[in-house]
């Protein structure tokens, strides 16, 4: 009975309606604050992934065992290959130090690139890949090499024909070579470093 007085008597002076108003706008702004933490979370993750051009990647300084790729289409999961190569290319009259990245359809499973059909064209996201015998060029390799769109790069004894211009790649990282994608043969003829192989989930125990 006294609790309960003393409770009325709370309430008449108005310290019970502050505390409970202040136990709401709390629980409101703990509320938004988990919401707008999950958000910022998805987000990152989301960019983490598209940074990697995949979920998970799985790296080799040789070629994988089929055991991955056989893991991943059981578990119904996406792959692409990628085999990258810091080299020099040449054309009738340069040369210039760039990576080569040859890769597989799919690529990339997370994000997409952006091409362009000339230096002053504007870029466009395609789900392509080059065609065999083709290449995309960074615009500033294409200025290196003294190139247009058509002209032909030397890769070892390959010949390829720049077909468009890389604007942009969502794995792209950085340092003075410039960026090369191929296509097709082109994963043939960089055999000799890391294979990458993409996939969602965690695949690296194939057992």
């Amino acid at each position: 009975m006294l609790s309960g007085r003393l409770l009325l008597r709370q309430g008449r002076s108005g310290a019970l309606w502050m505390l409970v108003a202040g136990l709401v706008v709390a629980t409101a702004a703990l509320a938004a604050v988990s919401l707008f933490t999950d958000r910022v979370g998805r987000a990152l993750e989301r960019q983490a992934g598209e940074v990697l051009a995949a979920d998970v990647v799985v790296s080799a300084r040789a070629e994988l065992p089929p055991a991955f790729s056989e893991r991943a289409r059981a578990l119904g999961l996406d792959t692409a290959d990628m085999i990258t190569l810091s080299t020099v290319l040449f054309s009738d009259e340069q040369s210039g130090l760039f990576d080569v990245k040859a890769v597989s359809g799919g690529y990339p499973l997370r994000g997409a690139l952006k091409t362009a059909e000339a230096v002053d064209a504007p870029d466009q996201t395609t789900r392509d890949i080059p065609s065999p015998g083709t290449a995309w060029i960074e615009p500033r390799g294409l200025r290196a090499l003294d190139l247009r769109p058509g002209d032909r790069i030397l890769l070892g004894d390959r010949e390829l024909m720049v077909e468009r211009l890389l604007t942009y790649e969502p794995d792209r990282g950085g340092g003075p070579f410039m960026p090369v994608v191929v296509g097709g043969a082109g994963l043939d003829r960089a055999r000799r470093t890391g294979r990458y192989r993409r996939t969602v989930p965690d695949c690296r125990d194939p057992q």
